[in-house]
């Protein structure tokens, strides 16, 4: 074997060495498997680099001749291809079998792994690591990303070592995300795994107050009590939420450290409330004296339909400065007020039809008053008792005339018992008709109204099947002789009950539940009966069904 080194390798040196010229070594060359001379690619020049230490390594005379060909150091590390510790023609193989596969495209595709075993061997150490970023400022509790390149772009290891310089004001994830933590300044270094640096100047500042508003913007307080302002903050999070408060006069009203108003004496003052960056909010406050009670200038009071009346509110004392109330009436339809709510303590008041109504007073601090007002219809009684008493006199005329006809008819048929037929007859009638006078002027008389008292349904727990239409619900309006008994019914749930006549109370049952039938009058008297709603009994068993209602009842079908 060292025969036929001693005659090929100096052929192949010399070869080499013509068609190849000897690359001189840099010193600050990163080098890599199989790239001997460290000009960044593989060729015949590094297997000259590598026949050369093995000849310097086999033959004597040249070792003795050229110990410069002997590699040292990186250059024996990057020339020891297969890994064995020692370089000789197996690595010199695999070196051109990588150039081969490197240069010539039919050997790539029929052997990619010569190209493959060596590269797969190549380390590419960073030369350096950029930041996108050297200064920025965040605030407490957010957060932002510091991006880093590492150089070259195909380093083998990319992996970054975050830190901070003090985790109490800020921290880095391994991502390059910095929180703020606190307030300060701190250093965020990234490191490559051979220990190249970068690093990031943050700023943490504290969250400000952005706007102050308050939840009341407008009040009104009385003399000697307190209200509480309350304020809201943006953000929520803010470092300093200290509020100042403060009282346009705190002779009218003063205001607590805790934003606490008391009203001093009337008038009207405006708090304001001030951050420690200066945002503001105010609210009007007004001071006044309240009633310790109210009462209506009448109590009880007659009124005839189409008439106006003004209702007046007494105040005690009489030094009040709060007027506001509030006016209802419990049947606008009977009497109307002119204004819900005035400020002075007066209203006009409309008689619409007749019937009796309350009208009631309630101050804004709660005190209340009330007058009974009754509705007359606006009618002549001596008109009316003249007019019945003309009826009376024409239908007794009329009566005499009758009389004095069947007399005479009575006469000429010479009938005695005709004559005394006639006389009875008319005498009865002269009775009815003076009867039915007397009704009228009775009925005449008569103004005061009767209304429904109450209403009753004749069932209060019924069960009917479903699709089907009925009118088994009747109302009973009492007493018998009030003026009107009108009603009208409703469903509580017209999917299952439907009304198809709301004053005859006919209904269809739509679907399977239950529902309440409400009957009311027009004066609000009530009464409800529960429905429920079952399947047809042909789409049941013919076993007998039972349902819980209401109020421990049953129902069955």
């Amino acid at each position: 074997m060292n025969k036929i080194y001693k005659i090929i390798i100096p052929i192949l040196i010399i070869t080499m060495t013509f068609f190849a010229p000897k690359a001189v070594l840099s010193a600050d060359i990163t080098y890599k498997i199989g790239d001997i001379n460290g000009d960044g690619v593989i060729d015949s020049r590094d297997t000259l680099k590598m026949l050369e230490h093995i000849a310097a390594n086999t033959i004597p005379k040249i070792k003795q001749l050229h110990s410069d060909w002997i590699l040292k150091d990186n250059q024996l590390k990057f020339g020891d291809i297969n890994g064995d510790g020692i370089i000789d023609s197996r690595d010199t193989l695999k070196e051109l079998e990588y150039i081969a596969a490197s240069t010539v495209p039919k050997i790539a595709t029929k052997h990619p792994e010569w190209k493959t075993f060596i590269e797969k061997k190549w380390t590419v150490v960073a030369t350096g690591i950029r930041l996108d970023k050297t200064n920025m400022t965040i605030y407490k509790g957010n957060i932002a990303r510091i991006n880093a390149t590492i150089v070259p772009s195909n380093t083998t290891n990319k992996i970054i070592q975050w830190s901070s310089s003090n985790i109490k004001i800020a921290t880095v994830d391994g991502l390059g995300n910095v929180k703020g933590i606190g307030n300060g300044i701190v250093i965020i270094t990234a490191t490559t795994s051979n220990g190249k640096k970068a690093t990031c100047k943050v700023t943490i500042n504290p969250i400000v107050v952005s706007a102050i508003k308050l939840k009341q913007i407008d009040r009104t307080i009385a003399v000697g009590t307190s209200l509480q302002l309350n304020a809201i903050i943006t953000p929520t999070n803010a470092d300093n939420k200290t509020i100042t408060w403060t009282s346009s006069d705190n002779k009218i009203a003063s205001v607590s450290k805790l934003g606490v108003v008391k009203g001093i004496k009337p008038g009207q003052v405006t708090i304001t409330a001030t951050t420690s960056n200066k945002k503001k909010a105010t609210c009007i406050i007004r001071v006044n004296i309240p009633p310790k009670s109210i009462s209506l200038d009448r109590t009880n009071t007659t009124m005839n339909k189409g008439d106006t009346l003004k209702l007046n509110v007494k105040f005690n004392p009489t030094n009040t400065t709060s007027k506001e109330v509030n006016w209802k009436s419990s049947n606008s339809n009977i009497v109307s007020v002119s204004n819900t709510k005035t400020s002075n303590g007066t209203v006009i008041i409309t008689a619409k039809s007749e019937g009796t109504a309350i009208i009631t007073a309630t101050h804004r601090y709660g005190k209340t008053s009330t007058c009974k007002v009754t509705v007359n219809t606006k009618k002549s009684s001596t008109s009316n008792e003249s007019s019945a008493g003309n009826n009376s006199s024409k239908k007794s005329k009329s009566s005499s005339q009758n009389t004095a006809k069947t007399e005479n008819t009575a006469k000429t048929e010479n009938t005695a018992k005709t004559k005394n037929t006639a006389k009875t007859e008319n005498t009865a009638k002269t009775k009815n008709a003076s009867n039915k006078n007397s009704n009228s002027n009775n009925k005449s008389k008569t103004t005061q109204p009767v209304y429904p008292t109450s209403v009753k349904l004749n069932h209060h727990n019924i069960s009917v099947c479903v699709n089907n239409t009925y009118n088994n619900v009747k109302a009973t309006v009492k007493p018998s002789n009030c003026k009107d008994k009108k009603v009208t019914f409703s469903s509580t749930n017209s999917s299952v009950i439907l009304i198809l006549n709301k004053h005859t109370g006919k209904y269809k049952a739509k679907k399977c539940g239950y529902a309440y039938i409400i009957v009311e009058t027009d004066n609000k008297k009530r009464d409800q009966c529960y429905v429920y709603v079952h399947a047809h009994k042909n789409e049941t068993s013919n076993t007998k069904n039972t349902v819980k209602l209401p109020f421990g009842n049953t129902a069955s079908w």
